[in-house]
């Protein structure tokens, strides 16, 4: 724990513009523990050997700054890579490591450098804090598919805010109140500024898929 990297999870490996394998994920002392980070990886040799994790966005290590979290790829069909991740304002509402804004970070150059942190706009919902100044509660857990189109396409998890939600029938984590929506991101392959990309939702509000707790079916 003292190089604050003991924990590693939520692994997407990915092929990068140029074929090589690249690998995101989040980084920490522990899950929770507050300093959350997105680091990139790539292997030019088919995963044989990968560079050094590399931090693109979040905390080093405890204390420095808010965490991030959850980071998933974009790529243009010009090389540019995206990642986009769940930034934590320092407000908590189901949980610290989910309740965040979307922000991203891209390159132009195969990972070697990467842009500052840019928040995209999040389309807010019946499940979302009332108050505007709470962010939503969500994760992407996967890496997105490219649709008929060539746009990306993805599902996201999103936890209905304490404010608003069914008291849970138990004390599990599992039992938090969630809906699953989707997100297209219509412009990635005009290579937008992050505040500019494009974002359609679906299966949302009213419409998102729900399915009972397995513990408490009726």
């Amino acid at each position: 724990g003292s190089t604050f990297d003991t924990g590693n999870e939520h692994f997407l490996v990915f092929e990068g513009p140029n074929n090589s394998l690249m690998a995101i994920w989040t980084q920490s002392t522990y899950e929770g523990a507050g300093d959350h980070r997105i680091v990139f990886s790539r292997s030019d040799d088919e995963g044989k050997t990968w560079s050094s994790p590399f931090r693109i966005a979040g905390p080093r290590k405890p204390g420095d700054g808010y965490m991030a979290s959850w980071g998933f790829p974009l790529i243009s069909s010009s090389g540019r890579i995206y990642v986009v991740y769940n930034q934590y304002q320092g407000i908590d509402d189901v949980i610290h490591q989910i309740t965040g804004t979307m922000d991203c970070v891209y390159s132009d150059d195969m990972g070697k450098t990467w842009s500052s942190p840019v928040t995209i706009p999040m389309k807010r919902g019946p499940y979302d804090h009332p108050d505007a100044k709470v962010p939503s509660n969500w994760i992407v857990w996967q890496i997105p598919i490219r649709d008929l189109k060539g746009r990306w396409f993805t599902g996201f998890t999103r936890w209905v805010s304490k404010a608003v939600r069914t008291l849970a029938h138990n004390d599990s984590w599992t039992a938090w109140e969630s809906v699953v929506e989707f997100m297209r991101f219509e412009n990635i392959n005009e290579n937008p500024e992050p505040q500019d990309i494009k974002i359609t939702y679906s299966a949302w509000g009213k419409d998102a898929l729900r399915t009972p707790h397995y513990a408490n079916p009726t």
